[in-house]
This record gives structure tokens, C-alpha cells and sequence, in this order.
């Protein structure tokens, strides 16, 4: 693409002030990795790398599509990636970087809003909208948006199976190049679904070659930690 998304476009500002929140919330960590004297380079050089990704990022429904913000947030992390990658720095501690960094987004939630959240999330009413609306690849409005079946099993193994068989962030990966730092993110749903209150447990994710992502998610249970990381359940393969 040459240009981004209208979309994308009018929002470009605001997007550059969140990414640069979101270097803050690891300014120490970068500076550790680039030196401390970098720091402005980096803000500099990120901006940059998150203007060309801009042009490449999928629309899927802007503010009228809650995943929205999940797929601009990946282009955050693949600009730090980019520029990282500058310096000579390994992919495992760019996955260690980006990992305390969303974490840290994370934290950012209020225990009360997140559990309330993933109690709704869970919910039959919930459920039953969102197979009406997602259950069917056609469904979509958009070629590159997720596309997702959802089952309500209430049995030993998990409460919600949700399979997602295609994946805007995966597409976004494989199109700008960045599908070796892609497990690293598809890793902080772990963090994402404790900070729900939540418990998710996986087998397959498309970052690895599998056919889709596997979301078994329990309303009980201990939530995998993110680092070393859990890219897939019972996994050696931390890289």
C-alpha cells in the first residue's frame, strides 16, 4: 500500500502518542538494550518504522470493531521490533522487551474492570451474539478481519472453545515480515485473559504453521505465566 487507510490516517496522531506511551512503559529496558544516550534516536526512529506500518495495516472496521485496537497495538510492537533489530539485538530479548511491555498495558487495567469483563465475555447471552455474528467466515465485512467460531462446552476441560482461523494480526505479520516476533505477542494472551480473571489454555496458534488458534478459556484455573514463554501449552519451544 502506499498510503494508510483513511481510517488510519486521521488517526495517525493519536496513534504516535499512544506508541509512545507505550515505549515509556519500557523506557528502562530500552535504554538498557540501546544505551542511554538512544533514547530520542529510538522515539525517532520508532515513529518512523510506525508511519511505514501504518501504510500496510489492514482496515477491519476501525471504531466500530473492538479488535481494532489489538491490531494498531501490534504495529507498536513490530516498529520497536524493526528498530531494535538495528541495534543487533537478539530476537529473544526483543520477545523479553515486548513481553514486559505489554504486560505492564496490561497492569494498566483495574482488576475490578477486567474481571467484569471476562465475566461477561463468558456469558451465555455473550456467547450467542457473537456466534451470531462471527460464526461464519462470509460474515465479515472485511477480507483481512478475524475470523472466529466460538462454543459454549461448560465441561471439564474448559467453559469456551473459540477457534480463530484467520487472524488480522497473522496476515499483518506475514505481509510486513515480521512473522519470527509474532509467538512473542500471540503469548501475552495469557497475561491478557488472567488480567480477565480468566484462564486460557491453547494447543495450535497460526504464528506457528497450525491451521488455527485453539482458545480453550476456564472461568477456573491458574493462568500460565507469559515468560519463559507459553507459545503454545507444554511447549519447548521458547527459542
Amino acid at each position: 500500500m502506499e498510503h494508510p487507510h483513511v481510517y488510519y490516517q486521521k488517526k495517525s496522531r493519536k496513534f504516535s502518542r499512544k506508541f509512545i506511551r507505550h515505549l515509556q512503559l519500557a523506557r528502562e529496558e530500552i535504554q538498557a538494550l540501546t544505551g542511554a544516550g538512544e533514547w530520542e534516536n529510538f522515539k525517532h526512529k520508532g515513529l518512523e518504522q510506525l508511519e511505514l506500518l501504518l501504510k500496510e495495516l489492514p482496515y477491519i472496521g476501525g471504531d466500530k470493531n473492538n479488535m481494532t485496537s489489538y491490531l494498531v497495538q501490534s504495529a507498536y510492537f513490530f516498529a520497536v521490533y524493526d528498530v531494535l533489530s538495528g541495534y543487533q539485538i537478539p530476537l529473544n530479548k526483543i520477545g523479553h522487551l515486548l513481553t514486559i511491555m505489554g504486560e505492564r498495558q496490561f497492569d494498566k487495567i483495574p482488576n475490578l474492570i477486567g474481571n467484569f469483563a471476562g465475566k461477561h465475555m463468558c456469558r451465555s447471552s455473550t456467547i450467542k451474539k457473537k456466534q451470531l455474528k462471527r460464526n461464519h467466515p462470509g460474515r465479515t465485512k472485511y477480507p483481512e478481519d478475524f475470523v472466529f467460531t466460538i462454543e459454549e462446552v461448560r465441561n471439564a476441560d474448559c467453559d469456551i472453545k473459540v477457534n480463530y482461523t484467520q487472524c488480522a494480526i497473522h496476515l499483518f505479520a506475514k505481509r510486513t515480515g515480521h512473522l519470527d516476533i509474532l509467538p512473542y505477542m500471540c503469548n501475552l494472551d495469557y497475561k491478557l485473559y488472567k488480567k480477565l480473571g480468566l484462564n486460557l489454555r491453547r494447543t495450535k496458534i497460526l504464528a506457528q504453521g497450525y491451521e488455527c488458534c485453539n482458545f480453550m478459556i476456564s472461568l477456573e484455573g491458574d493462568a500460565l505465566p507469559v515468560w519463559p514463554p507459553n507459545f503454545l501449552d507444554n511447549s519447548t519451544d521458547y527459542r
